[in-house]
């Protein structure tokens, strides 16, 4: 699931918790947009993959909707039925975990196109990483950790994709490539602009290739070379209160 993490926000207002009106399922972690919608029930909805424009917020409970007449009858006057919590905040910084596909909580790939890479011959020059599952994705302008071998813990910025052979960085590590070297490859790098949402959208797809996917604006990328994980820190990029909390109209 999604995490708010901090605010980008000075001052102390800049998240706020609301009960609003939905029409879809959806489940606690995961971020919501704004419905446009004039004739449908609900305020928000869910985004999709690859768009999360006007982003309201993330969503804090799990909600099913209810069409059920006593059921709807037996609540009043509590009126949560059919409501979910969400914390709006255009400025939030969320925490997404890296996932080596298009579900949630799927370990990052080693398999064609793999986020894990092994290098499959020795390069000493130190900029070249030989991997044939490297496929057809590109991840070019995302980061890159050494996690086994000479230069684990060293992140360098992919400059060069060749499918199904390679990826290159410009920047050398420190040691020379060994045969059996393993590497983390993601597809962002601080200041990028696009992440792929998992199909529950409270994940990132870390299979994705650079620049695709929904407005978000990275501000960090946490490695875990050590048990293969990563998390990545974000902002949205299209948020339904930005103007408004910029002190535009």
């Amino acid at each position: 699931m999604a995490v708010h993490k901090k605010s980008f926000y000075p001052g102390s207002t800049a998240s706020v918790v609301r009960r609003v009106l939905v029409s879809q399922n959806m489940t606690a972690g995961q971020i919501a947009v704004f419905e446009d919608g004039v004739a449908v029930a609900g305020e928000i909805k869910n985004p999709l993959v690859a768009d999360a424009d006007d982003y309201m917020g993330l969503v804090a409970d799990d909600v099913s909707i209810v069409t059920d007449l006593s059921e709807l009858q037996a609540e009043f006057p509590v009126n949560t039925l059919n409501t979910a919590i969400i914390l709006f905040d255009p400025y939030a910084v969320l925490e997404f975990q890296a996932n080596g596909g298009a579900t949630s909580d799927t370990p990052l790939s080693t398999v064609d196109p793999v986020n894990i890479l092994t290098a499959e011959a020795s390069n000493a020059g130190g900029v070249l990483i030989e991997e044939a599952d490297v496929g057809a994705v590109a991840m070019t302008g995302g980061q890159l950790i050494g996690s086994r071998g000479a230069n684990a813990g060293r992140i360098r910025k992919q400059t060069a994709t060749v499918a199904a052979t390679s990826v290159a960085v410009a920047q050398r590590f420190p040691y020379a490539i060994a045969a059996g070297d393993q590497f983390i490859r993601l597809p962002w790098a601080i200041g990028s602009k696009a992440i792929q949402l998992t199909t529950d959208f409270s994940g990132a797809n870390a299979i994705a290739a650079f620049g695709v996917g929904a407005d978000f604006r990275v501000s960090n990328i946490i490695f875990d070379h050590i048990n293969d994980r990563a998390v990545v820190h974000a902002t949205p990029g299209n948020s339904v209160f930005g103007a408004a909390a910029a002190g535009g109209a």
